[in-house]
């Protein structure tokens, strides 16, 4: 989902191509795994495309603290 999102496909689509059954529900599973929402994901996507630091994606295990 991430790449689609970066890339622009509508959040409705990627929702439906992944099999949720509502947006609201894949909406909610994001946030709960990233910490944003759909929409901010793919505004951080574009951020770092123009070259400023991106604002939402995905941790990585490494640069979590323990």
């Amino acid at each position: 989902a991430l790449p689609r999102l970066a890339d622009g496909e509508p959040i409705t689509r990627v929702a439906l191509d992944l099999g949720y059954d509502s947006v609201p529900a894949f909406i909610t599973m994001f946030k709960r795994m990233l910490g944003t929402s759909p929409r901010g994901y793919m505004r951080g996507a574009r951020d770092t495309s123009e070259g400023t630091r991106q604002t939402a994606g995905p941790v990585r295990s490494e640069n979590v603290a323990r």
